[in-house]
């Protein structure tokens, strides 16, 4: 929604009009905004015309930025990590496909007024360079007297921690446009598909970059690929094509929290500009190289850890479980699987080379976005409960894979894949998810409100607590090791966007990336337990 001065509408057609028109229509407002009931009972801002009788010479007499623009932004939950993640995500893909993105100011609406939650104030400000305000704070009258300050473009000259209040470098109060993002995004949903082609295209590119001579198959195989790109690619005038829609960009949204994550820790500890440097507990990987393979069956590369073939190193993931602060879904089992998870041991193959992996394995919370981006930053392997604490797999390096349990009987309630789809449907995404679902009673137990008998039963098994056997856990890291097997990261032959495609290939699609457990062990994969097919 844009509003122009003097905020004269077409009574019925709903639309701002020309400035030569406006004068013969009567002033409205036509505003249309999401229903509250869609946006947890978050009201639409409040609007009036401007009058004669305005309190400031600035509004009185406005002079209208054209260099700042602001975003009204609607966050449906600002106190869950992962809901304000998700609408981030959405938001993130249209500021990066927008030309003046450094013009972009969002501006956040709050339920009557209040401050921005600790989550929306230290996630928002990786969308745009200028600062993030609460609508209410951005829309307050400066002092008496005061002006809106204005001058030279300066955000590209800023030093200073503190992000400027507009492009201008202050405070503003009168912009030449606005926009609203108070409807409903509809979002690329076909992204899955067009990763496969965009990977294909790129494999066979590369294929064929070393110099083909005309006319060869080399050749024909570029044009192929090429063909192929064009295709992934938005036709032009093509109204219906999902591949104009944005995508839900939730990994390329957390790569950019942590990279300003690492900039204010570099600002903070008084370091010069440079390349980013590690943040206090997050730890380095440096494995042994083991060739430049990865790929193949599991079962092959499992059998050659019997034959007498050399030994390419010794690589140790990082494996921390994640602990949450609330009452229900807990990990029965933490410690248990903490002394399982130190002693585990695997030998994977790649061609005639074994690679002997080890784990290094830690517990830890996240009561903070930065605390969060440390802890993700120092693993290989993030394990937890379902919930908005898996969030923080998405600040997690390339390559790297997040193991999200599944409570009794929750496995089928909406929304409970949500953020396992979402990661395969984001082209940005280098994550590898794995879900493991806990399928007996024997292995959980009822959260608070279901002891107490109170709440909504229909959500008592989301906060379930659950057993999980070690060997589930160890599944997945086999899996892992499979196909990171013969590949470091800082090896092309083993890239992240390597490994990510055979994920989606080998496991999700074939849904084995979902492990269904009883108590103790994995009895098969699929999107529902064999319990509730009956």
């Amino acid at each position: 929604m844009v509003y122009r001065y003097p905020w004269r509408g077409n009574e019925s057609s709903r639309v701002n009009t020309t400035a030569a028109s406006a004068a013969q229509q009567p002033r409205r407002k036509a505003y249309e905004a999401k229903p509250p009931d869609t946006t947890r009972r978050l009201e639409p801002p409040r609007v009036r015309p401007a009058t004669a009788r305005e309190p400031r010479p600035y509004l009185q007499h406005p002079s209208f930025s054209s260099c700042t623009v602001p975003v009204l932004l609607g966050v449906t939950w600002d106190s869950n990590l992962w809901h304000v993640l998700d609408n981030a995500a959405v938001w993130h893909s249209l500021v990066q496909r927008t030309p003046w993105q450094q013009h972009l100011k969002p501006l956040v609406i709050t339920p009557e007024g209040l401050a921005l939650s600790g989550i929306v104030a230290q996630l928002l400000p990786a969308l745009t360079p200028l600062a993030v305000q609460s609508l209410a704070d951005a829309s307050t009258r400066l002092p008496p007297g005061g002006q809106a300050l204005g001058g030279t473009a300066s955000v590209g000259k800023q030093s200073s921690a503190v992000a400027a209040a507009s492009y201008e470098g202050g405070e503003l109060r009168c912009f030449a446009n606005l926009f609203y993002c108070g409807q409903h995004l509809e979002v690329n949903h076909s992204a899955l598909e067009e990763q496969s082609k965009l990977y294909a295209a790129g494999a066979a590119a590369q294929a064929t970059a070393k110099d083909p001579q005309p006319g060869s198959k080399s050749e024909l195989g570029a044009a192929a690929a090429s063909a192929a790109a064009t295709q992934a690619a938005p036709a032009a005038g093509d109204a219906v094509n999902p591949s104009a829609l944005p995508h839900r960009e939730l990994y390329g949204f957390g790569q950019a929290v942590v990279q300003r994550e690492l900039l204010l820790h570099r600002k903070q500890a008084g370091a010069e500009a440079g390349p980013a440097k590690p943040l206090p507990t997050q730890a380095a990987r440096r494995p042994e190289p083991g060739g430049t393979g990865g790929g193949g069956s599991e079962e092959e590369k499992e059998e050659g850890t019997r034959l007498g073939s050399s030994t390419a190193g010794v690589r140790r993931l990082s494996i921390v479980f994640l602990q949450r602060d609330s009452l229900g879904r807990q990990l029965l089992n933490m410690e248990e699987l903490l002394s399982s998870c130190n002693e585990w041991q695997y030998r994977s193959r790649d061609g005639n080379r074994i690679t002997e992996w080890r784990a290094a394995c830690s517990k830890a919370r996240t009561p903070s976005i930065s605390a969060g981006v440390a802890v993700a930053q120092a693993a290989d392997v993030l394990v937890g409960i379902h919930g908005a604490n898996m969030a923080n797999a998405f600040f997690m390096r390339p390559g790297s894979s997040a193991i999200e349990v599944m409570p009794y009987q929750y496995e089928q309630h909406p929304g409970s894949s949500s953020q396992s789809v979402f990661n395969a449907h984001d082209p940005t995404s280098q994550l590898l998810w794995w879900v493991t679902v806990v399928c007996e009673a024997a292995s959980s137990q009822p959260g608070p409100l279901e002891a107490a008998g109170a709440g909504d039963p229909t959500w008592w098994p989301r906060d379930r607590h659950s057993r999980v056997p070690w060997e589930a856990i160890a599944a997945v890291l086999r899996k892992v090791a499979v196909l990171q097997s013969g590949s470091s990261s800082e090896q092309s032959g083993g890239s992240a966007e390597r490994l990510r495609h055979l994920y989606l290939e080998q496991y999700y699609r074939r849904s084995r990336h979902r492990l269904l457990m009883n108590a103790t062990g994995v009895m098969g994969y699929g999107d529902r337990c064999p319990s509730l097919d009956g």
